[in-house]
């Protein structure tokens, strides 16, 4: 399920919201995404919305990120890590439901819970070291015994297996409950752990205790105040990915609106034609392509690298450029282009490669203004697509400006 939203600020720029209900391979069960131009901004969303959507686009951000059957994706494993660092907010935000003071309340009940289960932990564990260090005694004990009858008989004699099978997992046994290596667990060692158990013991139990407490607890709470609320909000939310895609009053279809990358491409009569480079060996699958953009007053090319059955369009091209130019405009001079970018401390050869990059750049750039106009490439730079790289007063300075 789509349902696209196109938007415009109080500024008048463009803000393209898509919320969709898909499924991603890999992924169990489908889930909610709403997301803009910017990524999953939903704070400029809301900020555009028009009145009569603004209710669905509330509805819509508050369950990105939630499955279809409306449980947020790893949604209660992270709100209970959030809680164990004292990130209450977090975790509220993280659960789309309930508030800071209910965590507070989870985290008191699982305090109680895990002090009130500390004395028989303590019990329980001590009772498991005396029988492993009893275990391990025993074991011992029978591999000393058999070596003792076999002293006279024969000169060497290795343990039998199943003897020695028996007292390494004793030893690995009783070093897991002291929390020490193999060669420190000992029938004393263990006996003495078990008669007084050290500090370390009693802080790794309590810890145990208090991070399973807190787990049942948010399983209580998610019970108790998640599950309702999500189920009305998966409600609302399939009501309003449902509708109708919507436009702004005044905003221009996607493929009309000059302020768009496609619609600027039909507004300055650019098109596009690519294809694979016969001479260019790649992997399977890939390619370099040669690409032509031809416009009302020239035309120029270049390449792509890209699948052999990709087919590269205007938009695509477009928005290339308007990186590339950016990083040309932004630079005093080429030095500044390659330290900028990097390639002034990477060795000769990646010197050489910044030079060619930056000379490739300047060369389209002059190719494209003679192409389609100054006005055209200054409004590719200010005022299409998504996130122009350029103020909208922005000039070109003379000395770099390309030929009109």
């Amino acid at each position: 399920m789509r349902r696209t939203f196109l938007l415009r600020d109080a500024n008048g720029r463009n803000v393209d919201a898509v919320a969709t209900l898909e499924l991603i391979q890999g992924n169990r069960q489908a889930h909610f995404s709403l997301t803009c131009n910017n990524g999953s901004a939903h704070d400029l969303i809301l900020e555009a919305a028009a009145p009569e959507v603004r209710r669905d686009l509330e509805t819509l951000a508050r369950v990105h990120m939630r499955q279809a059957d409306g449980v947020p994706v790893h949604g209660v494993s992270n709100a209970t890590y959030h809680v164990s660092e004292g990130r209450y907010a977090q975790a509220v935000a993280t659960l789309g439901a309930g508030t800071v003071e209910d965590l507070h309340a989870v985290v008191g009940a699982a305090a109680a819970r895990a002090a009130s289960g500390l004395d028989l932990a303590l019990t329980t564990r001590r009772d498991a070291l005396y029988r492993a260090s009893d275990e391990l005694r025993e074991a011992n004990e029978a591999l000393s015994a058999r070596a003792e009858r076999n002293r006279d008989r024969f000169r060497s004699v290795p343990p039998p297996k199943a003897l020695a099978e028996r007292r390494d997992a004793a030893a690995n046994d009783l070093a897991k409950l002291m929390g020490v290596t193999e060669g420190d667990a000992t029938p004393e060692a263990g006996r003495a752990a078990a008669g007084e158990l050290p500090e370390r013991l009693r802080q790794a139990i309590r810890a145990k205790l208090e991070k399973d407490a807190l787990s049942e607890e948010m399983l209580r709470h998610v019970t108790r105040v998640c599950i309702p609320a999500w189920g009305a909000d998966l409600a609302d939310a399939m009501e309003a990915i449902a509708k109708p895609d919507f436009r702004a009053e005044g905003r221009p279809a996607i493929d009309d609106d000059p302020t768009t990358l496609k619609g600027f491409a039909s507004a300055i009569g650019a098109t596009v034609t690519s294809r694979p480079n016969p001479d260019r060996k790649a992997e399977p699958g890939c390619a370099e392509l040669l690409w032509d953009l031809a416009g009302p007053d020239g035309s120029m090319s270049g390449t792509w690298p890209g699948p052999r059955d990709m087919v590269l369009d205007a938009p695509r091209l477009l928005e290339n450029f308007q990186s590339d130019f950016a990083c040309v405009e932004t630079a005093r001079d080429m030095e500044d282009f390659l330290d900028d970018l990097g390639y002034a401390s990477g060795g000769a050869e990646k010197l050489r490669t910044g030079r060619k990059a930056y000379e490739t750049i300047v060369a389209q750039r002059e190719a494209f203004t003679a192409a389609f106009g100054m006005d055209a490439y200054r409004s590719l730079m200010t005022s299409v697509g998504d996130d122009p790289p350029m103020q909208p007063d922005w000039e070109p300075d003379a000395a770099s400006a390309p030929r009109p």
